[in-house]
């Protein structure tokens, strides 16, 4: 796929994940483990959008180390920092309280969508 391609597929996916996390939080039904996975999802669908040459692998570890940062960022009472939090999209980047089962539900979702980048390069499609 060409650059162009490959950074259009990851921009619609991104937003489509987007949405579904969003939707996610108000649907009292589903899981809150769904949205935080999904959140992990986009930040590795951001990296690979922007960084179409690095490898998937490089990028599930950049997306998990980012996840992790800002989940333990949640341990750190910062007053610029949780004013950030108070606004709606410092809440959706950053967050609000660390939980370990949020570190879990991100290694899942980078996981899940690394596991999807693999097979699609296996078959020989250039990018997801």
């Amino acid at each position: 796929m060409t650059t162009f391609k490959s950074r259009f597929f990851y921009l619609i996916s991104l937003v489509t994940t987007i949405s579904f996390g969003l939707l996610s939080r108000k649907i009292s039904n589903i899981p809150l483990w769904i949205g935080d996975s999904l959140w992990a999802v986009a930040v590795y669908l951001g990296f690979r959008l922007f960084f179409t040459k690095i490898k998937p692998e490089a990028t599930a570890l950049i997306s998990l180390g980012v996840s992790f940062i800002v989940e333990f960022s949640q341990l750190v009472n910062w007053a610029p920092l949780d004013t950030i939090r108070t606004t709606t999209l410092g809440h959706l980047f950053l967050g609000q309280g660390f939980l370990i089962s949020d570190l879990i539900a991100y290694i899942w979702g980078v996981f899940l969508i690394f596991s999807l980048d693999k097979m699609a390069h296996r078959k020989g499609i250039k990018d997801f």
